[in-house]
């Protein structure tokens, strides 16, 4: 849902959604890792509802409840160094993207908080506990020293190294276990190796691993790889990443599990350098001009069509339900047309992806 600004032009039924931000999306599970296992960041949680009963919350990790208004918002947020990451929630992800929106303008590192308090299945605690206003710019929650020693990379960094490839070369390695394995992350460029974590496997393993080539953890979530990378730095190895959200939140490309590499391959590299990465795949396009425009024919029905930058720049346009869930995808979208006629399933929020130039925007949707 990541947008710059919505720009409402209340002519008929036409909306105009402009300059794309960059503020990141995090499910409940990736929110839910933080809470728990800690981070090697800290973070500020706003909730925008207002108030409510229960909040997102735990003992480590309580929330200020905060107007979604831009007057309060920026009062308030004067006390906060523009270098603490913000978290943002609220009921469906709808308001808190738009807030995220406002925070991004202002200079902050914003992650919302995919579907809202309705997707989280986890601890809440009562709305009474919420942090004070007055306490900022108190953390929710503090960095946690066991995961200082190795970085945390998002989707959209991955994707980049698995189709541009980098100076360097990596070991791409999916912790689950074999069960789990029905799909994995990969192309015909890069395909990662198996070692569970919860089985043992990635412990008895690791005098297996270079010490001196960087290796890329995912799990489902991102809960288990930033366990399993902990424990890697652990053992001596100085080059590990963390894929945030897991294999859950990938976007990209994935094969089959049975197209894994064989552990007797090991230590080649899933992905050799590449001597010049910026040059493969490149396109001529400023993120921070990506400008769409949004018509609703009526409640359920829209059209997409794109202005200001060369057709061939965007990759796929796909629709997400609330919840995250894919419902409606379309590769190369605009090659030989120039909309998308979109009929959404029923009334409600969904979110609209555009893919483009090895990156991820997000914007919603109402459908009433």
């Amino acid at each position: 849902m990541p947008m710059k600004r919505f720009l409402f032009l209340m002519t008929g039924l036409w909306l105009t959604v402009t300059q794309v931000s960059a503020y990141r999306e995090i499910s409940a599970d990736t929110l839910q890792t933080w809470m728990t296992i800690g981070t090697k960041i800290p973070f500020i949680m706003l909730d925008v509802r207002g108030g409510a009963d229960e909040i997102i919350a735990n003992d480590s990790c309580y929330p200020y409840f905060i107007s979604s208004s831009r007057t309060v918002i920026e009062g308030e947020m004067q006390k906060v160094p523009k270098n603490i990451p913000l978290v943002v929630t609220c009921y469906s992800g709808a308001t808190s993207a738009m807030v995220s929106g406002i925070l991004d303008e202002l200079g902050y590192m914003v992650y919302n908080l995919l579907g809202g308090i309705s997707s989280w299945t986890y601890t809440t605690r009562s709305s009474s506990l919420a942090k004070p206003l007055s306490s900022l710019p108190e953390l929710s929650m503090d960095p946690h020293p066991a995961f200082s020693g190795f970085t945390n990379i998002g989707y959209d960094t991955l994707t980049t190294w698995m189709t541009r490839g980098t100076l360097f070369p990596f070991i791409l390695l999916d912790i689950r276990d074999v069960s789990e394995l029905t799909t994995v992350i990969g192309n015909d460029s890069c395909r990662p190796y198996n070692l569970s974590w919860n089985q043992g496997k990635l412990a008895s393993n690791t005098g297996n691993l270079p010490k001196d080539t960087a290796i890329i953890l995912y799990c489902r979530s991102g809960n288990r790889s930033a366990y399993a990378s902990a424990f890697l730095k652990g053992q001596g190895l100085t080059k590990i990443y963390n894929l945030i959200g897991g294999i859950t939140l990938w976007p990209s490309s994935t094969i089959a599990g049975n197209k894994i590499r064989a552990l007797s391959e090991l230590p080649a590299p899933s992905m050799d350098a590449n001597p010049n990465p910026s040059a493969v795949q490149k396109r001529d396009i400023n993120s921070r001009n990506f400008l769409i425009s949004l018509s609703r024919i009526n409640g359920t029905n829209i059209i997409i069509r794109q202005t200001n930058i060369s057709k061939a720049a965007i990759d796929k346009v796909n629709i997400y339900n609330i919840n995250g869930t894919l419902s409606q995808s379309w590769d190369d979208p605009f090659s030989g047309r120039d909309q998308l006629s979109i009929n959404l399933s029923s009334t409600g929020v969904y979110l609209v992806g555009v893919y483009f130039n090895d990156r991820q925007r997000y914007f919603p949707v109402i459908a009433r």
